[in-house]
């Protein structure tokens, strides 16, 4: 039985930091913040990046997906910005690959979520859950930057990868990674 990999999207496979870093003015995110910047020609979607883990991911998605089944869950509203985004930064095949699913803020309602949810923890937890009763997953893997999402992760016996340990790997070492899981 394969197991369960839920990726997240922003610091884990995407560098966004440049919009988001502004989006937190008291410490938690102001989201009316983060959609006006999204747009931005100097600090908007235009300038996000893929992080390590994205780019050896666009190389070794096929391998990846005989290993695991791949949700990507995101806190992100996809719209037309972000799916132009993603193609130019060469994730649509992986988005529009039938061994892939992406579950966006629009879509959690469809796996027991709630899209107005602000805590990432609480915000993934039930689709997570839902997920892995409905594929019968004994084994799920979180790929995440949040704290909320590592710890929820841990507290519900997922295994839990800090994506902002993976910032500095190379090839080798996201196949060490996968291969021990």
């Amino acid at each position: 039985m394969k197991k369960l990999l839920v990726i997240d999207l922003d610091q884990t496979v995407i560098d966004s930091s440049i919009r988001e870093n502004l989006c937190y003015p008291n410490g938690s995110l102001c989201l009316d913040t983060y959609k006006a910047i999204k747009a931005c020609p100097y600090n908007g979607i235009v300038n996000d990046v893929l992080l390590p883990f994205g780019l050896w991911l666009k190389d070794h998605f096929l391998v990846l997906s005989n290993m695991f089944d791949i949700v990507f869950l995101t806190a992100r509203e996809v719209n037309e910005q972000d799916l132009s985004s993603f193609d130019s930064l060469g994730l649509t095949p992986i988005f529009t690959d039938f061994r892939a699913r992406i579950i966006t803020r629009t879509d959690v309602v469809h796996y027991g979520g709630n899209p107005a949810e602000q805590d990432s923890g609480l915000y993934k937890q039930d689709v997570i859950r839902t997920l892995q009763r409905c594929g019968n997953y004994k084994d799920v893997i979180v790929a995440d930057d949040c704290q909320k999402v590592l710890e929820m992760a841990r507290k519900n016996n997922y295994r839990a990868i800090c994506a902002r340990e993976l910032y500095h790997y190379d090839n080798s070492d996201f196949d060490a990674l996968f291969n021990s899981i």
